[in-house]
């Protein structure tokens, strides 16, 4: 697509509580750059595993560590964005394993984490677990994820069908995670195609985006299958219709309330990149907004809309991200401050 000199992303991140006594979700969306002077807007969710809130310990833990590292990177060529996603992850592991090992009380504290990076309107995706990434284009939800679960792993080896290995009581564990053992594949593929070979789908790193694409990063308690009915939490064609009709941090909002209102049995996250270009956006944007630069969110019933204007005027072929504002609410509608 043509270049987009002075858009506007919008990026609503938004979680609740749900039907868990602890928040052990994480998320995070803001601008960085790494040590060479690299631009990308970043957003990670990271849901956290392990009871006696480690789950929230493990999933801090990683998304502090992921963005630090990759500020610290000596990356500069776009080309390394995947390898730097997976790097950061790996030093995730290790800190989040490193730190159960020293605190019997945190033995067994994982994370699942979707990590995704945009440069010059261009995706970069790292996953490990089970929390997704979804593009939205043309009135159409596609999820561009592949959960890690011992259902999907089994199917992949050809040793169950589909159908026996959702139905078996293994079936949601989780064979990747974050803190699980000293060593961790993560997973660079983008799948916009659905379920397909790994390797096919790491040469899409660098997937283009379009004016009017949205994507969603979510916990898997945005959208599992309900226990007490049939369904899901929040069905695809309602991801569809929710991000088509709404800006981002309304969209992210009704998601996660849709979830909610139907008895989510555990936390949920959602966090909605809106790209340049997009004619909500535009909409929104017309209005308006300054302040904060805050961009972590971890607290139940949080709202936040994040304006980033990016350009490549600065005559050295890197992108620039300027914070235009922050807006912060809780759920109840009060204003919340922007140091989270």
């Amino acid at each position: 697509m043509a270049e987009q000199k002075n858009g506007q992303m919008l990026i609503g991140a938004v979680q609740d509580q749900g039907g868990r006594p602890n928040m052990e979700d994480h998320i995070a969306a803001r601008p960085l750059q790494t040590a060479q002077g690299l631009s990308l807007l970043v957003a990670m969710v990271a849901d956290g595993i392990g009871g006696n809130n480690c789950g929230e310990v493990a999933s801090q833990l990683a998304i502090q560590t992921v963005f630090s590292e990759m500020e610290k990177a000596a990356v500069e060529n776009p080309e390394q964005i995947p390898q730097l996603l997976a790097y950061a992850l790996k030093q995730a592991n290790e800190a989040v394993f490193r730190a159960a090992k020293a605190d019997k009380t945190k033995e067994g504290m994982g994370t699942t984490a979707t990590l995704a990076a945009v440069h010059d309107n261009r995706l970069y995706l790292a996953n490990v677990g089970d929390s997704r990434a979804y593009l939205l284009r043309d009135g159409r939800a596609q999820q561009i994820t592949v959960d890690h679960t011992w259902a999907r792993e089994m199917v992949r080896l050809g040793h169950l069908s589909r159908e026996d290995a959702a139905a078996h009581p293994k079936g949601e564990a989780l064979v990747r995670s974050i803190g699980y053992s000293e060593r961790l594949e993560v997973d660079l593929g983008i799948y916009p195609a659905g379920d397909e070979d790994e390797r096919q789908a790491r040469a899409r790193q660098g997937f283009p985006l379009q004016a009017n694409d949205r994507l969603l990063l979510c916990s898997d308690g945005l959208i599992k299958e309900r226990h007490k009915t049939t369904g899901h939490y929040v069905e695809l064609d309602e991801i569809v219709q929710i991000m088509t009709h709404n800006h981002a941090e309304k969209a992210a909002e009704a998601l996660v309330k849709k979830a909610v209102s139907r008895q989510a049995d555990d936390n949920v996250s959602a966090i909605v990149l809106e790209m340049p270009g997009s004619q909500v956006a535009a909409a929104r944007s017309a209005g308006g907004r300054g302040g904060f630069t805050a961009a972590d969110c971890h607290r139940g019933g949080r709202i936040c809309l994040f304006v980033w204007t990016h350009n490549n005027d600065r005559g050295d072929g890197r992108t620039c991200y300027r914070s235009t504002g922050c807006h912060c609410a809780h759920s109840n509608g009060r204003a919340g401050n922007g140091g989270l």
